[in-house]
């Protein structure tokens, strides 16, 4: 683990964030997701728009805890879910 006493780990509420939020909290990890809407109307403002920039402008709303919580799913859920829409597509 490369940030052991991370106070919170803010990411944006995307198709893979079930998963990320899952394993993150396996590790005890504070993981905290947000709407990723919200988030964009923030980093939009950059003027140079890079991964890195994201990453710091995320770093600056979960200082300032300028940011909408997002529930995310149980993991079993998930799965299941995934599960099903792949037997009707199949």
């Amino acid at each position: 683990m490369h940030a052991p006493h991370a106070r919170r780990v803010v990411f944006e509420a995307g198709p893979l964030s079930t998963w990320f939020y899952h394993a993150l909290t396996a590790e005890r990890m504070p993981a905290i997701c947000i709407e990723a809407r919200h988030a964009q109307k923030v980093l939009n403002e950059t003027l140079n728009k890079t991964d890195a920039n994201d990453a710091d402008g995320l770093a600056q709303l979960a200082e300032a805890g300028f940011y909408k919580v997002v529930r995310v799913k149980a993991f079993d859920s998930m799965l299941t879910r995934t599960l099903v829409g792949h037997a009707i597509s199949s």
